[in-house]
């Protein structure tokens, strides 16, 4: 809706990966923030199914 306001200030993180790494030219940078994402992810799953388990018990 913004197409990423000011300075991209409102856009999601994929698209700031996409854009530095096919607009740029960035492939590190983009590969890099696309692993960061993914363990923040997987750390954030792995809290949610070890609350959701815990409340089940």
């Amino acid at each position: 809706m913004t197409n990423g306001g000011p300075s991209d200030s409102t856009s999601i993180l994929p698209i700031l990966a996409y854009k530095e790494a096919f607009r740029y030219g960035r492939f590190g940078t983009a590969a890099a923030m696309a692993v960061i994402t993914g363990i923040f992810l997987m750390i954030v799953g792995t809290i949610g199914i070890r609350l959701s388990r815990s409340e089940q018990q």
